[in-house]
Formats: structure tokens, sequence, C-alpha cells
């Protein structure tokens, strides 16, 4: 009898481990490639690399996952040694180079380095980060986004060079960006620098000859070049914000241009000259912030829908911001703020508003 109940309860176990192994199905090996692509697209690098350690099939999802992200600071969070720091970068290479050539279609990095880390592992990083864009570019990657805190690091001429590349973010502090050569063609189709130092005006010469199939172009608080000239016949949307005490001569000109942001910082406003030159017949929307102390030049711009003009400071001239509006005059909207109203005329007492606004039969909207 007891050898019997031995015997029952034997087989109750099986059923409750059959039960169990029936309830712990791995759900998501079994995920079309692309449904467990796009779960994994939302995990950081650290996330996903615990997901490939599961199984042989979750291993496939993460040498092959179309997003990577990876996120280094040297301001680390309580807790975090420079061994697990180490530990985290050298997954990194480790993946990468299994990776092999799988296509891959965005590469994020957030990568920052401080004076405090010494000079040797500052030369070792900064090497990783090259290597890791090199093996970015060899995947094929299509949307490339790096923001990097370092010294002097150079951003390799492949970037330039890659056939598959579409869209390219840069926020590089303390960086020098080369002029890539004017005879290889890109397919870059948005291009955002921040932060950078273009120490060449032949760069702008590449977006203008190379870059065929620009659409969006944004320079924010670039530095290291006095001259801005780009002539683009694809370029829809330009937006171009300055902080620099250097002089400033922007010449744009693009007959597929719709869109232009400017802002011009007024903190420099009294030390340096702004001249600005612009040919875009099918502007539709045109938006102007900071001062308005410089040399304008933007065209016959009848075809605007939209102007926006938030200056700033009280450094603004009269002929100058009246020069603007009168240039803009055919546009159907007109948002200004409380200060361009304030501008008056030199020895009077006249407030823009009252001898020009009067006049126009804009859709004015006032924002204090």
């Amino acid at each position: 009898m007891v050898r019997k109940r031995k015997l029952g309860a034997s087989a109750s176990y099986g059923a409750e481990d059959a039960n169990c192994a029936e309830n712990t199905i791995d759900r998501f090996s079994n995920l079309p490639d692309e449904v467990a692509h796009r779960i994994l697209s939302f995990l950081s690098f650290k996330d996903l690399t615990r997901v490939g350690a599961l199984s042989k099939r979750c291993r496939q999802f993460y040498l092959s996952a179309p997003v990577v992200s990876f996120e280094y600071s040297s301001c680390k969070p309580r807790g975090v040694t420079n061994q697990k720091i180490a530990k985290l970068m050298s997954s990194l290479d480790r993946y990468l180079c299994y990776r092999g050539d799988h296509r891959m279609q965005i590469f994020s990095i957030n990568w920052s380095c401080f004076w405090s880390e010494p000079a040797s592992k500052f030369s070792d990083d900064r090497f990783r980060v090259i290597t890791w864009i090199v093996n970015a570019v060899r995947c094929n990657v299509e949307v490339l986004d790096l923001r990097l805190a370092c010294e002097f690091l150079a951003l390799p001429s492949c970037v330039f060079l890659s056939e598959s590349l579409r869209s390219l973010s840069v926020h590089l502090s303390w960086m020098i960006l080369e002029a890539p050569s004017v005879s290889f063609s890109s397919n870059l189709c948005y291009l955002k620098l921040e932060k950078v130092t273009i120490v060449d005006e032949r760069f702008f010469k590449w977006i203008s000859r190379s870059c065929k199939f620009m659409k969006e172009l944004q320079l924010i608080w670039i530095r290291g070049i006095q001259i801005i000239s780009i002539e683009s016949s694809s370029l829809e949307s330009l937006l171009v914000w300055i902080n620099d005490p250097n002089p400033i001569h922007l010449n744009v000109s693009g007959q597929k241009l719709e869109s232009i942001d400017i802002s011009f910082n007024d903190y420099y406003a009294r030390t340096r000259s702004i001249e600005v030159n612009s040919f875009a017949p099918n502007l539709k929307y045109l938006k102007w912030e900071g001062v308005l102390n410089n040399s304008l030049n933007l065209g016959k711009l009848t075809g605007l829908e939209k102007v926006e003009i938030f200056l700033a400071s009280r450094r603004n001239k009269f002929d100058k911001v009246f020069e603007f509006l009168h240039s803009v005059r055919w546009a159907k909207v007109l948002i200004i703020n409380e200060e361009t109203m304030k501008v008056k005329l030199t020895l009077s007492s006249t407030p823009l508003y009252f001898a020009y606004f009067s006049s126009c039969k804009f859709n004015t909207k006032l924002f204090p």
C-alpha cells in the first residue's frame, strides 16, 4: 500500500511539473522577428544584453536588433564602480564584433567624460568611441545619433562616405569637425550639428555639392566659422542658432526651401555684425529670434504663410525691424512678442506698431 501511495505521489508530481513547464513556455522566442525587434527597440543596451543571454533564439534577436542605444557618463551614480562601467563598455565592444554585418537601423551613443579622468583613459575611451562608430557604419546604419562630450574627438570620415546613412545627429562638445571630400556624394536627408567647431568653410561646400537629398539641416551653436554659405536644390527646412561673438555671414539659397528658423543671441549684439542673404522664393514659414541689428536681404517672399518674430532685448534698431517686417508683409499670419512692439524710432516716442502695423492687414497675434 505504501508503495502504491508513492507511485501515486510520483504521478501527481509529474503532472504538476508538466503543468509548470506548460505555463513557462518562452512565448517571446516564438514571436516574428519584426515584432521581437520592435519590443527590443525600447530597451537600453544593458537590458538588451540581458535578453540576449536567455536563449539561442533570444541571442539571434540580440545580435540582429535594428536599434542599439548605449549610454555612459563619468558622472557615475552611487554604487556604480569603474569596473562595472568598463565591463559595460567591453560588452559593447564584443557585441559589435559578434554582430558582424547585420543591418542596423538606429545607433545611438550618449557618452561623456570629464577632465577628472586620467589622460590615458581619455585616449582609450576616444579610440573605443571611434571604433563603435566605424562598426555601426559597417553595419549599414541608417540613423546615427551621437551625443558626445570629450576633448579633441574627430568624427571618422567613413560617416560621411556611408551610402546607407540617412540621418546624422551630432552633439559634440569640444569637437572639431573636418570637411569631407566633395568628390563623394552623400544620401543624407537629415543633418543636425550642435556645439561643434567647424574650421573649414568647405564643409558647407560639401553640403551644397554632395548632399543632393538633404531635406533638413540644423546648425545649433556651431563655432569656428564666420561664413555659412548653403546652396541646395533639395533643402526644405533650415534652422540656424548662433551664439558667437565673431562676425557672421549667412548666405542661403534653395528653390524648395519652405521653412527657415534663425536665432541670434543678443548677448554679443554690440560687438558683432551679422549679414543674412537668402533666396527662397517658395518660403512658407519664417522665424526670427534674438536681435535685428544687422544687414538683411531676404528677397521677395510672396508665398509666406506664417512669420514669427521674437526680439530678445532693447538693442534692436527701428530701421532694421521695419525693413524685416516690410520684407514679410505678404505673410498671412504674423506672430510677434512684446519687445518687438516696443521698438521705437530714434529720437521719437513713436512705437513701431503705431508707425507700421496700422497700415498692414496681418492676422496678428501678440505674445507678451
